[in-house]
């Protein structure tokens, strides 16, 4: 029957798909495991720690708002991407490094409409930028701040 069809396809893309224990199809280093895929990507491919982190680093906002999971060999466990070690980085364009990145504090959160998110960020303390305040550094990364108090 049809219906058994998509279910059994539900069932695997919910599940690990093609990935079996084959190596990370980002690298394809044979020693990074792919047990990590983002719900709010498109094709929810598994990749390894470093590529998750290397795949959304030029979009910080998809970052935030990335819902995680990891493969523990049995399901799906929900991980965030600050805890894959991803640090956000404020202050510049996108692929231009920052030469004195500042870490914000810990605790640092972002409410948004798919939940609320603990991250890790970097605020920019280059002189040559004009050492932005760090509320204007996240307000240019359109993100709102309820107060400027802890600058």
């Amino acid at each position: 029957m049809l219906h058994d069809i998509f279910l059994a396809q539900l069932l695997r893309r919910d599940g690990r798909g093609d990935a079996g224990d084959k190596c990370c199809p980002g690298c394809a280093n044979p020693t990074n495991h792919p047990i990590y895929r983002c719900q709010e990507c498109a094709r929810g491919v598994l990749l390894c720690q470093r590529c998750c982190v290397q795949k959304h680093a030029d979009n910080p906002l998809h970052v935030i708002f990335c819902a995680w999971q990891k493969w523990n060999g049995v399901y799906f466990e929900r991980a965030s991407l600050a805890e894959l070690d991803l640090r956000i980085q404020f202050g510049h364009p996108p692929h231009k490094r920052c030469l004195n990145p500042e870490p914000g504090h810990q605790g640092f959160v972002v409410i948004h409409d798919n939940g609320i998110h603990n991250v890790k960020v970097n605020f920019c303390a280059c002189t040559d930028s004009g050492r932005e305040e760090h509320y204007i550094q996240l307000l240019r990364a359109h993100l709102l701040v309820p107060d400027n108090r802890s600058n």
